[in-house]
């Protein structure tokens, strides 16, 4: 049996505003990455940064 395998994508904490919600903390990553990551058969598991 073959396992697809693992890779870590990390990401950033910014201050964004989203409709209703606004300049709240956020975790995000560039989306063509992940995008990229999936294409290549990758399992993503995501590696975010503790806010204080």
């Amino acid at each position: 049996m073959s396992r697809r395998p693992n890779i870590g994508v990390t990401a950033a904490t910014e201050m964004v505003s989203y409709g209703v919600w606004e300049n709240i903390p956020a975790i995000i990553s560039p989306a063509r990455y992940i995008e990229a990551v999936q294409r290549a058969g990758l399992m993503i598991a995501g590696m975010f940064s503790q806010t204080p």
